[in-house]
């Protein structure tokens, strides 16, 4: 593994909405440390994909330089790419555990087995978004059996996914294992939410303390139940076209991807269960991924428009 410091890297200037929170949070609400420190390549996980080859599966973990807090609110954050494409070295995804650091929180950037090129069918489409949620369940479990050692408060562990990374968070979040889709179990069955993961892993939960759902849906809105309880705060750009704010083909993977339910339709499936523990965020007219420009280079404001929900909304969730 390879330890390095960003110092004053990719700065994202995040100031917070009016909001009551507890006391504690007040830490996390603003930029109060100069400097990030940035733990590459951690591995977390080790399965096969789609293809039968065995992936190690790791996390670039960043905290806050010269932290005296012995226990840290976690972020675990997952990036987008369709299934097939991403990276956790992603520029939103570098840019987004660098600012949380400097507020004071600590982040793992995670990998997840992809779906190779070669192997794409509407099979393993499914297969592939549900060995995601399983790598997902994996490094909230590893993370909480290594707490002591990152210094993290297991209470206070948070999801934030962009697009496939939210699907994959949506499912680890709602999915139960009696609600696995048909696919998990052709050509082999992928076992259970909670199988995958390293020994050490074994017996831990992957309960979270809540999810940042960034233009992520599901494709089973009725994963869904009444009974559960986790905060979700969804931002989606209401003219997507990839992943639908309401509900419809998946862009350019429709041929091999199923219909999806966007932030639109999850705000509905919970508002008709009578559960009150989300929050929507559209903004109007804009796209899939609207924080990026062309060539993929990162609109500073749309960016921080982002962050600014997200960091109100961690604060707001932080155990007392």
């Amino acid at each position: 593994m390879k330890k390095s410091r960003i110092i004053l890297a990719i700065t994202v200037c995040v100031m917070l909405l009016s909001v009551e929170m507890p006391l504690q949070a007040q830490r996390f609400a603003n930029r109060v440390f100069d400097e990030v420190s940035v733990v590459h390549g951690i591995l977390f996980n080790r399965a096969e994909d789609v293809a039968g080859v065995m992936k190690d599966l790791r996390a670039d973990f960043y905290e806050p330089y010269h932290d005296t807090m012995a226990r840290r609110p976690m972020v675990i954050t997952v990036f987008g790419g369709g299934f097939v494409a991403g990276s956790r070295d992603y520029a939103d995804m570098v840019a987004i555990a660098d600012t949380l650091a400097h507020h004071g929180f600590v982040v793992a950037s995670i990998d997840y087995r992809l779906v190779p090129a070669l192997s794409i069918s509407p099979a393993n489409m499914m297969r592939g978004a549900y060995m995601a949620t399983q790598d997902v369940s994996a490094a909230i479990r590893f993370f909480k059996a290594k707490s002591d050692h990152y210094g993290i408060d297991t209470t206070a562990i948070f999801l934030l996914g962009n697009s496939a990374g939210s699907i994959a968070s949506l499912y680890a979040v709602f999915m139960k294992d009696d609600e696995r889709p048909a696919e998990a179990y052709l050509g082999g069955d992928l076992g259970m939410l909670d199988d995958s993961g390293l020994d050490i892993s074994r017996g831990h939960t992957s309960r979270v303390a809540g999810l940042v759902d960034q233009w992520g849906g599901v494709s089973d809105i009725e994963v869904i139940d009444a009974d559960e309880t986790t905060p979700v705060c969804m931002i989606h750009g209401t003219n997507d076209k990839t992943v639908p704010y309401t509900y419809g083909n998946s862009g350019i993977y429709a041929i091999v991807s199923p219909k999806l339910y966007g932030s639109y339709s999850i705000a509905h499936r919970m508002d008709s269960l009578g559960m009150t523990n989300y929050e929507l965020h559209p903004f109007e007219g804009e796209p899939h991924a609207f924080y990026f420009g062309p060539r993929f280079k990162i609109i500073p404001d749309k960016l921080d428009a982002c962050l600014r929900i997200t960091i109100d909304f961690l604060c707001r969730h932080l155990p007392e």
